[in-house]
């Protein structure tokens, strides 16, 4: 009953494809003037968006919000009729045999993208870093650490410590890819 979502990507020079399903999203960073910025290119399965809720709703799913004491918490849950599960917020996943029956399809999105010699890091990760902190939070973060690995660290560790400020319980993976460290040695991901 329980699936994942995923973010996979493969460089070819310059080129990036990009495929992924659920909350799991790719943000690249760039660097132009020695100012750091990031941009997301993958977009949520969520039934935030209409064609993700209509194809969800068609199959007789309750969508909803949890309900907290006398409000409404949260982000849009898919249930089975009226029981309490799955309650799951993405709209596609992998490998959840229950969701598959209320319209969340594993098919992904796929894209290609061009990147420039500007674009300098490429990040990976699960929505626990993305609910505890901003694109624009992690493109500062990028800009002062030296290494990739040490970045895909502390990314994990501030968003861990985030989401325990936030109460939020979650999973957090990361992966922090340097692309001129990559163009140099010719390795690819």
């Amino acid at each position: 009953m329980s699936g994942t979502t995923a973010v996979v990507a493969l460089l070819v020079g310059n080129t990036l494809h990009v495929s992924h399903v659920g909350d799991s999203r790719l943000v690249v960073v760039r660097c132009e003037n020695g100012i750091y910025s990031g941009t997301q290119m993958t977009s949520d399965h969520t039934c935030e968006q209409s064609t993700e809720l209509d194809r969800v709703r068609a199959t007789g799913a309750r969508v909803e919000q949890l309900q907290n004491g006398d409000h409404l918490d949260g982000p849009l849950r898919i249930f089975k009729g009226s029981l309490p599960y799955p309650g799951i917020v993405v709209t596609r996943s992998i490998g959840d045999s229950v969701a598959t029956r209320l319209g969340v399809l594993h098919q992904p999105d796929v894209r290609t993208i061009e990147l420039t010699e500007h674009d300098t890091h490429i990040i990976l990760a699960t929505d626990g870093l993305w609910d505890a902190l901003t694109v624009k939070n992690i493109a500062e973060i990028i800009s002062q650490i030296p290494s990739a690995q040490e970045a895909a660290t502390e990314l994990t560790n501030i968003g861990v410590r985030r989401l325990n400020q936030l109460h939020l319980d979650d999973n957090t993976t990361v992966i922090v890819v340097e692309r001129q460290r990559m163009t140099a040695s010719g390795d690819r991901f």
